[in-house]
């Protein structure tokens, strides 16, 4: 590994601030850093540039599929997509109330975007995890039930996420 890549999220109101480093692993000196700035609704758009930045930094070049894959989103909504990311945060603790917060922000966000598919899939990995951590395997296994009702681009969008998670292995 020749480099490691740092950053850091601020929330200042509905300002979002962006620190980025790209670090030396040799030496632990700082090759490149960055700030992004913008609002909570331009949150995708921050994404898509820090993610050019970078492979641009790295010295990566890019054919079109893969510069597209770079900044593939699976939601347009950016509140959706802030949703998701604190039923993430909250899904990784691994506690039960940590497991019942993430399951509310990934339902949240479904309301918000009823096709987005990564949060069905969080939401289904909060079930999952709340059932054999927390309330054993047969409490847990009935719960997830907007699973059962979600359209069938959503089970698409599924399917071709966890392919090209496949592929990224």
């Amino acid at each position: 590994m020749k480099a490691v890549v740092t950053g850091r999220l601020r929330q200042e109101g509905d300002n979002l601030v962006i620190a980025l480093e790209l670090v030396d692993a040799r030496d632990n000196s700082l090759v490149w850093s960055n700030r992004y700035t913008g609002n909570r609704q331009q949150i995708l758009e921050l994404q898509d540039q820090l993610a050019r930045d970078l492979a641009g930094k790295l010295g990566l070049r890019l054919t079109a599929e893969e510069a597209k894959r770079v900044t593939k989103r699976y939601t347009e909504d950016p509140e959706a997509y802030l949703l998701y990311r604190e039923g993430v945060y909250h899904m990784i603790k691994f506690t039960e109330g940590g497991l019942t917060t993430a399951i509310e922000y990934y339902q949240r966000a479904l309301k918000k975007d009823s096709n987005y598919a990564m949060a069905y899939v969080g939401l289904g990995h909060s079930h999952s995890l709340m059932g054999s951590i927390h309330q054993g395997p047969r409490r847990g296994i009935h719960k997830p039930k907007p699973i059962s009702t979600r359209p069938w681009r959503s089970i698409q969008r599924y399917r071709r996420l966890t392919q090209d998670w496949g592929r990224s292995a």
